[in-house]
């Protein structure tokens, strides 16, 4: 399922862009079980900020903002910048 954000604009082009680049990771992988359970590609018009956090050897959890142009989970979507 493709999301484009308000402020998107996607054209024809662009979706078979998209599509063409989902494919590449394959060429390496080898294993279609890195797809297993995406089911969302979301557009951002722009680089986002999304909230880290990160609990390292000592216990301390360190929060911050990072900035992304793309960003993935497993079983989850894949968020990506796509500015006009």
């Amino acid at each position: 399922h493709l999301t484009p954000m308000p402020g998107v604009e996607l054209t024809e082009e662009g979706e078979l862009l998209l599509a063409a680049q989902a494919q590449l990771p394959l060429l390496n992988l080898g294993d279609l079980d890195w797809y297993q359970g995406f089911h969302e590609i979301v557009l951002y018009p722009d680089d986002f900020v999304s909230p880290q956090r990160h609990r390292d050897s000592s216990g301390v959890e360190h929060v911050w903002e990072g900035h992304h142009s793309g960003e993935a989970w497993q079983h989850g979507a894949v968020i990506l910048a796509w500015p006009g």
